[in-house]
């Protein structure tokens, strides 16, 4: 009897830790899209050459990602915009455990 005891938990020990490890492994990927998507987005604007048009349509694209994108344009001294600093917030969630927290990537297009 108690060995059908040990060995019953043990099997949902395992089968809890699985699903867990699970859980971290989807949250992770879906940072890594985010983070990726960054990256995608500075040089997208870089490649706009800073453009406002660029700008928005890439605020819109993140927003129907279910990221929240902010773009503030650094300008010299004559007016002219030299580089964007670009921040992504996304959230970081796991499900199973009932995390979530924000997080946020940041990067300057030039």
């Amino acid at each position: 009897m108690n060995q059908i005891f040990k060995g019953v938990l043990s099997m949902i020990l395992i089968t809890l830790g699985a699903m867990i490890l699970g859980a971290i492994i989807i949250s992770n990927s879906d940072a890594e899209k985010a983070k990726k998507f960054h990256n995608d987005i500075v040089q997208e604007i870089e490649s706009g050459n800073m453009s406002d048009t660029v700008i928005n349509s890439c605020i819109s694209t993140a927003a129907d990602k279910g990221y929240e994108l902010s773009v503030e344009k650094i300008s010299d001294s004559t007016g002219k915009t030299v580089m964007c600093e670009v921040v992504l917030n996304y959230d970081y969630s796991i499900p199973f455990l009932n995390v979530i927290s924000n997080h946020e990537c940041r990067g300057i297009s030039r």
